[in-house]
């Protein structure tokens, strides 16, 4: 059989240690996996409804920072509630209760941002959840952290049936970071960063992190094994051949679903046993 590997799985970061395992619920993506995307105008998200999805005064905050780095020194300005709007970034504000959940309606605290806008001045934008009132931790409430494309909505809700990207949170802690976003690169990284502590994780403590994130996770995919290692170590344990170009292909991986990296792998592994 031959075999030709995306290079994008070079991106997608295998757990080598039981702290780099994903704390999401179905532990699907490892801390510095990068996800790509196309699009110039996304929406930063954190939705959520309560367990048993009626009206709850829950309240849960999304920030984010803007990080510019020159000569390694890192500068940050926040996006939150109390700072709505920075160039291409604006908050949707501050919502300190959640609806019913129904027809994949939800409520939500975005961030829309223009990528071609801030790219020009900023490197990252790395995003914050909170838990502010009304739920324990995140296993007291149903709560999603993601990413949409498009721009403004003049709702307090989203569509949680579309996304590019999305995680579920749950367990017993209370501030979380999700992802950043490399502007440079257009690619989504993932983070996943918890404390039980209600302001255990800030936009200030990630700004002052950032250096030493840049070697854990933005570049995690340069120093770590990455799944198309994998997936060659698997393949040349088979006896697979593995080619460059798509001349007499059998199989090609990861040409449909970029984001979904449990149903490509599953997929990949059916094919090749």
């Amino acid at each position: 059989m031959r075999i030709k590997l995306k290079n994008e799985l070079k991106k997608f970061v295998v757990p080598t240690e039981i702290r780099n395992l994903s704390i999401t619920k179905d532990r699907i993506l490892t801390p510095g996996t990068r996800i790509p995307f196309n699009e110039n105008k996304i929406k930063l998200f954190i939705a959520w409804h309560s367990n048993n999805k009626q009206e709850a005064d829950i309240d849960i905050d999304l920030s984010a920072g803007l990080i510019k780095e020159n000569d390694g020194i890192f500068k940050m300005e926040p996006i939150s509630f109390y700072n709505l709007e920075s160039g291409g970034a604006q908050h949707s504000g501050d919502f300190t209760s959640c609806i019913a959940f129904t027809d994949n309606l939800i409520t939500a605290e975005y961030i829309d941002l223009d990528i071609e806008i801030l790219k020009e001045k900023y490197n990252y934008i790395v995003i914050t959840e909170m838990i502010y009132s009304g739920a324990e931790d995140f296993n007291d409430v149903k709560c999603y952290a993601g990413v949409q494309s498009g721009t403004k909505t003049p709702e307090e809700t989203i569509d949680l049936s579309k996304y590019l990207f999305k995680m579920e949170l749950t367990g017993e802690f209370q501030s979380h970071s999700s992802i950043a976003i490399d502007l440079k690169t257009k690619e989504i990284v993932i983070l996943d960063q918890y404390s039980k502590e209600n302001y255990g994780i800030t936009i200030n403590s990630l700004a002052r992190k950032v250096q030493s994130h840049k070697d854990l996770f933005y570049n995690a995919y340069l120093r770590k094994e990455n799944m198309y290692n994998f997936l060659i170590m698997y393949c040349e344990a088979k006896g697979y051949e593995i080619v460059e170009t798509d001349e007499d292909l059998v199989v090609g991986f990861l040409e449909d679903c970029e984001f979904d990296v449990s149903k490509n792998l599953t997929k990949i592994l059916d094919i090749l046993t």
